[in-house]
């Protein structure tokens, strides 16, 4: 017998009907206000401000209007964004493992995915314990789960939410096409009832 204690769950959704087009260009005259960007978890590419969250443009408009039909939570959590920033890797760029302190959930919203532009690669937090992971049967370990790093393709229009604690990286992108996503912080909080 197998229990599987203490998992870290994340959650996947797809955003259907969206204008990629706008998105895309919206994200291209971004980067050129401000061509320096800024340096954070990307090495290559280009990262800017985290304050997107806080002005009216069709990132924040897409996601608000479909971030609220995710049925993972219970009907009184309301979910607020809470910082909300524009990556944009070119061939050869990539985002280096890091976590998202203050917040309670971590997420991306994938916009433009090249075929060969990077999956996004998420750490076992047992890290200390990794190297002997790999001792368990094949069997163990797919039923468990018990695998150092979980690597998973993103195609355009997935929003991942995942816990703000969970290490995560995105690999090289390979193509010749640049990769866009919007990632952002997200608090949980109650809201009351009215009976």
């Amino acid at each position: 017998m197998i229990e599987n204690l203490f998992s870290s769950t994340v959650f996947f959704n797809e955003i259907n009907d969206f204008n990629k087009k706008e998105l895309v260009d919206f994200a291209y005259s971004e980067k050129f206000k401000n061509t320096e960007g800024v340096r954070k978890s990307n090495f290559g590419g280009w990262q800017s401000e985290d304050h997107y969250h806080l002005t009216n443009n069709p990132i924040i408009e897409t996601l608000s209007k479909e971030i609220y039909n995710f049925k993972f939570f219970k009907p009184n959590v309301r979910l607020i964004i809470d910082g909300l920033w524009i990556n944009i890797n070119g061939k050869g760029s990539y985002n280096m493992m890091h976590v998202h302190p203050s917040c309670d959930l971590a997420a991306v919203f994938w916009i433009s995915t090249p075929l060969n532009s990077g999956t996004i690669v998420f750490e076992n937090p047992h890290s200390f314990y990794h190297n002997k992971m790999k001792m368990y049967s094949d069997e163990v370990q797919s039923k468990s789960f018990q695998y150092t790093s979980y690597n998973l393709s993103p195609k355009e229009g997935s929003v991942i939410l995942f816990p703000s604690y969970l290490r995560h990286a995105v690999e090289v992108n390979e193509s010749d096409e640049d990769r866009i996503s919007a990632s952002f912080n997200v608090h949980m909080e109650l809201s009351l009832i009215h009976i």
